[in-house]
């Protein structure tokens, strides 16, 4: 017996430096976020659990031989920093604990993108903490294995550790799935997302569904168009309310031929995850328990109702890693990137201008019906990026009722929606002597020193305030003059629906509605922006 307890002891004994190091890398943000939200009680069983994962860590290492036992040790140590400083700089930002979620978003984007991401929160700070992190991490270790020397020989202490290994196991056993919570689950998280980045996206066209339709009016119109902007939170456009003029060109045709719609939100606060909602029948509610890849599909449910499909993006259909925006784009009877698929990959001129360039000869009458879903890159950060000189109207100096820190980003921001607003509006007018009807909507709000003076950026999933300014976007729709003669009951529709309540994840059944079809056995009541 004695043998047994002196070898499940042994790790305080040879490697109790190692111990406390992996200890404090892996227990002490989730012990300061769970505390600092007021779960202390929490907290502790976190501490717990830390301690019972560092034990088996330093007990590994005292099993394994000498010199692999070392380099596990350098390895694992370094893995534990790595996860730690992030989880550091993901505070500063976020203030929240780093997760497979912002891995995600950046295996999903191009390399031009995480550098302009970096230009925006890149701050000597972080460098200065990861530094001192490193010195303090480093102390400590010399300090603990120089001191703890007495320590380890002391069985008393000893005993104590053991009789904490046992409280951890009594705590796990308690709340089992404490560890999803902790490091450990967001590092198995992360190993989980890590090894499906090797993987390809799913190919959609292995799962099409051709949905049976049934029609439901005598006419359709010619031309359908989706533009799906980027980044557009409405709480700086002028059509609904902003004090600077951010929409001046849209503004000259609203009520007219253009119906703003003031209760409208994102599916989702992510690209990828809103095109998985916008692009099908697949909402966010579903999580895990339907596969989004084997939803119906926007571009399949129109071509079954006659349309050719087209896709034209301003932005990569390819980034780091394939996406699931570009298997959307595989389902097109078209495909037209600005510049070419990977172009997104090393570009640094995304300027939205281009994809007037490219539709232009996709325009030439026919007598097909033609459904165009149109991608901008919008207002993606960096904003400075998004805009051409002449549209630098608005400057700094404007913002003075603002914090000085803000100024800056507010200004481009501001100028990356009027540039914005002259591209949407070129491209409606090329509608302008068709049979057309146009939406248009962000996939996504940001939250511009919204929900705090100090934040920009994605809204915080943490936060109550930053997620509803992360739903609330611009939506409206265009109806062309020559729609508006052969629709003239489908326009009344649209325009005493602009106060109507909706999310973007039923744009499927809305735009089913306005083409006059519908899924059979499955009609659009509750669904279509029309029928709410």
């Amino acid at each position: 017996m004695n043998h047994i307890t002196n070898w499940l002891l042994s790790p305080f004994k040879t490697n109790l430096h190692f111990f406390f190091i992996i200890l404090i890398l892996i227990s002490s943000v989730d012990i300061y976020d769970f505390g600092n939200r007021g779960c202390l009680p929490y907290s502790i069983y976190l501490f717990f659990h830390g301690y019972l994962i560092a034990y088996i860590a330093a007990l590994i290492a005292y099993i394994l031989p000498r010199y692999i036992s070392t380099i596990y040790k350098v390895l694992l140590t370094l893995i534990c920093f790595a996860l730690f400083a992030a989880d550091i700089i993901s505070y500063c930002i976020y203030q929240e604990k780093f997760t497979a979620d912002f891995l995600c978003i950046f295996a999903q984007t191009n390399t031009q993108e995480i550098i302009e991401f970096l230009e925006v929160y890149f701050s000597p700070t972080y460098i200065l903490i990861i530094l001192c992190t490193v010195l303090f991490i480093t102390a400590s270790y010399y300090i603990l294995k120089r001191k703890l020397t007495e320590l380890k020989k002391r069985a008393f202490y000893s005993t104590i550790a053991g009789i904490i290994i046992i409280l951890s196991l009594i705590m796990g056993l308690r709340n089992p799935y404490m560890y999803n919570d902790a490091f450990s689950g967001r590092f198995i998280h992360l190993c989980k997302y890590i090894s499906k980045l090797s993987q390809k996206i799913y190919d959609l066209e292995k799962y099409i569904i051709i949905p049976e339709i049934t029609t439901t009016k005598e006419r359709q119109p010619k031309n359908v168009v989706m533009i799906i902007g980027e980044s557009f939170s409405k709480s700086h456009s002028s059509l609904y309310g902003y004090k600077r003029t951010t929409n001046p060109r849209l503004s000259s045709i609203a009520d007219s031929l253009l119906y703003v719609y003031t209760e409208v939100k994102s599916a989702d606060l992510h690209t990828i995850a809103s095109f998985k909602c916008i692009m099908s029948t697949y909402k966010p509610e579903y999580s895990d328990s339907v596969e989004w890849y084997k939803c119906i599909t926007m571009p399949t449910t129109m071509r079954a109702a006659g349309y050719s499909t087209h896709w034209v993006s301003n932005q990569s259909k390819i980034g780091i890693f394939d996406t699931a925006v570009g298997r959307y784009a595989d389902l097109c009877d078209t495909q037209h990137f600005v510049g070419d698929k990977f172009a997104g990959m090393n570009r640094i001129d995304y300027k939205d201008e281009k994809i007037i360039d490219l539709l232009q000869p996709l325009l030439k009458d026919t007598t097909e019906n033609n459904f165009y879903i149109i991608q901008l890159m919008g207002s993606h950060m960096n904003f400075k990026h998004r805009y051409p000189e002449n549209f630098n109207i608005f400057k700094p100096e404007n913002y003075d009722e603002h914090p000085e820190h803000q100024r800056d980003n507010l200004a481009a921001y501001d100028n990356s929606i009027l540039y914005n607003d002259s591209v949407v509006y070129e491209i409606m007018h090329l509608f302008e002597n068709k049979e057309a009807v146009i939406f248009y909507f962000s996939d996504h709000a940001i939250d511009v020193y919204e929900s705090s003076d100090d934040y920009i950026g994605h809204a915080k999933a943490n936060n109550p305030a930053s997620v509803d300014v992360g739903h609330k976007i611009p939506f409206m729709i265009y109806t062309s003059p020559l729609y508006k003669e052969k629709f003239p009951l489908e326009t009344e529709q649209i325009k005493q629906c602009v106060k109507q309540p909706f999310r973007t994840d039923d744009i499927i059944y809305t735009i089913m509605d306005l083409v006059g079809i519908e899924f059979q056995d499955n009609d659009l009541e509750g669904k279509s922006l029309f029928r709410m």
